[in-house]
């Protein structure tokens, strides 16, 4: 009986293809063992945020919110993925309409696993975990176009409205011993191809050896960054062109490919000597984020583009947990902890009614310091008139 695994490795191999002594001159470079060995314990939401705003979203019959999976704004609309279905709220969190429809049928989609948004034509596509095509609505709800796909994926999928194309990267599903195929892949709407690249992993590895590497992926304002964790590298796609962006130089925090594959086949994480890149939490302006992880220990790592400086942050912990990353002293709300939605410029945190009345207390309130103190006061107001059986709140945390 063959055995099959169906699972996900994150990784685009783009080092084979790209020389690091060419890049070296001519691309930043980040010394990620020396901006640990110096990493500051702690620091404030306002060295990074300018001002947070509190969407509540409203409750209906039709809009009870579970899971959230996906975050998107858009200049007046607010799109929430869960893992029930996908819902337009107004930017104001006014409830508007359901979009699509559930299930295996034309049309529909069973459990949302990705979207991307055209604002310019409000169109929705969907990425649906288990099937192939994409799905295509408009922001009515209305099924607009089935996008084919020859092979079952759950890479993220974005649009790209420079040149009006839609992009995704990661990998497929494949059998155990096969050859393991990678991929970044941009078409039209029409699922005419622009641009693509295939890498094999296979190449690299031995019969039955597996590897499990993370690889990540950003939306900017400036195309789409890609985080190749085997190459140490992130890549920018712009305009149909893929270039090195950042150099990342683990040093002796680097895991060799036979520790990462030993890791993988053992169904474990690296070892704690060595820094794991997770992804690319967010991108403004002027700063491009980091996390990585050593262990048990997380790290915010920021790059200052303007002037290639940067620091890491070590996030603390609390209880077993992940605790604190900024202290809030905007508004002296909640602390901003690590797991937030990420987009360009913004972090948008879900806060369930009930935890926002148990943490944030009149007593907690009084005490807490905040640079805004008429933030705080509508911060108060905000609290008090939840709910506990409410939707949640969107804290939307917009960056400098």
């Amino acid at each position: 009986m063959i055995r099959i695994f169906v699972y996900i490795v994150y990784i685009v191999f783009f080092s084979s293809c790209i020389s690091r002594q060419s890049q070296n001159s001519l691309v930043p470079v980040i010394d990620v063992e020396k901006s640990i060995a110096s990493a500051k314990d702690f620091y404030n939401l306002s060295d990074i945020a300018e001002r947070i705003e509190y969407i509540p979203l409203e409750l209906t019959a039709e809009s009870l919110i579970g899971r959230v999976l996906r975050v998107f704004f858009a200049s007046e609309d607010i799109f929430i993925l869960t893992s029930d279905n996908l819902f337009r709220f107004d930017k104001n969190g006014k409830f508007i309409n359901i979009i699509g429809k559930q299930g295996r049928g034309p049309g529909e989609f069973l459990r949302g696993f990705h979207i991307a948004v055209d604002t310019t034509k409000q169109h929705i596509y969907v990425r649906s975990a288990g099937i192939t095509n994409i799905i295509v609505y408009d922001y009515d709800g209305n099924h607009i176009q089935t996008i084919e796909r020859s092979r079952p994926s759950m890479s993220p999928i974005y649009f790209l409205p420079e040149t009006q194309s839609l992009a995704e990267m990661g990998a497929t599903f494949v059998l155990a011993n096969n050859p393991e195929s990678f991929f970044i892949s941009v078409t039209d709407t029409d699922n005419n191809e622009i641009y693509r690249k295939d890498f094999l992993l296979s190449s690299m590895l031995s019969s039955g050896q597996q590897a499990s590497v993370q690889f990540s992926s950003f939306q900017s304002s400036n195309g789409l960054l890609l985080l190749d964790v085997m190459s140490d590298t992130i890549f920018n796609y712009h305009h149909s062109k893929l270039s090195p962006y950042l150099l990342l130089n683990l040093g002796r925090y680097k895991a060799p490919l036979d520790v990462i594959i030993s890791a993988a086949n053992a169904n474990r994480g690296i070892p704690d000597n060595y820094i794991n890149v997770i992804n690319i939490v967010s991108e403004t302006p002027q700063y491009l984020f980091l996390q990585l992880l050593q262990g048990e220990n997380w790290y915010l790592l920021r790059y200052n583009k303007h002037n290639q400086e940067y620091v890491t942050y070590k996030i603390k912990k609390e209880e077993g947990r992940l605790a604190e990353l900024f202290n809030n002293d905007i508004d002296g709300g909640l602390p901003v902890v690590f797991s937030a939605f990420p987009t360009y410029n913004e972090l948008a945190l879900i806060i369930h009614p009930y935890d926002m009345k148990e943490e944030l207390t009149v007593e907690y309130l009084s005490k807490s310091e905040a640079k805004e103190p008429r933030a705080k006061e509508l911060l108060k107001d905000l609290v008090q008139s939840l709910g506990d059986e409410d939707n949640p709140v969107i804290m939307k945390i917009i960056l400098k």
